[in-house]
């Protein structure tokens, strides 16, 4: 009986034995596949450095001649917030006002427009792509003073780009400054004493700065 009952526990013992040997194997393969996983994630994350392909002029350089930028909206540098709002309500094209205030105590706050779907504008001879969430009309103030005006386009092509900059050319004669980015972007700025016009190209889409330097 106790021969039994001993061959019976040395049995047992075997398939523990055998089991967390399995176990350590399987275990330790885990552990390779996931630091082999994470070393892949690491690899996938790490930015890819963005690099200037070419450039022209200067961020500093004043355009030549009495040139005048003009606002892409019929509202002047530091006009308060209110009395553009008056304005937006009896333009047609653009809707869902939203106001924001910097938390910082900066002075700066936001007005935004999304733009109507069926009366959509056109800035500089392209058309806005409405149903785009990043198309949108954008007021910058400082102290309740406008200082900035943003067109963000939505998703357009670089042929479409290239018109907004040709349209702008145009009035304004060359840009001041022009950069190429390894990763697409493009820039091209006009600049005069008082105001700087930037039109900025990526992948996701196109937009246009006008800011009173």
């Amino acid at each position: 009986m106790y021969f039994k009952n001993n061959t019976h526990t040395t049995i047992m013992s075997k398939f523990i034995i055998l089991a967390i040997m399995l176990v350590s194997i399987f275990s330790f393969a885990g552990c390779g596949s996931s630091s082999s996983n994470k070393s892949q994630e690491t690899q996938l994350e790490t930015p890819v450095p963005v690099s200037k392909v070419s450039s022209s002029g200067s961020v500093e350089k004043v355009a030549s001649g009495n040139v005048k930028i003009k606002n892409i909206r019929k509202v002047k540098f530091n006009t308060k917030h209110k009395s553009i709002v008056k304005y937006e309500k009896k333009n047609k094209d653009t809707e869902n006002e939203n106001y924001n205030v910097a938390s910082d105590n900066s002075g700066y706050s936001y007005l935004s427009y999304t733009f109507n779907k069926e009366k959509a504008p056109t800035f500089y001879g392209v058309k806005v792509v409405p149903t785009d969430v990043n198309a949108i009309l954008q007021y910058t103030f400082k102290d309740d003073k406008l200082k900035e005006t943003l067109i963000q386009y939505g998703n357009i092509s670089k042929d479409a780009y290239t018109t907004i900059v040709n349209n702008i050319k145009s009035t304004y004669k060359n840009p001041t400054y022009t950069s190429e980015l390894s990763n697409g972007q493009v820039e091209n700025w006009w600049k005069t004493k008082d105001v700087t016009l930037r039109a900025v190209y990526q992948q996701t889409g196109v937009s246009v700065f006008i800011t009173q330097n």
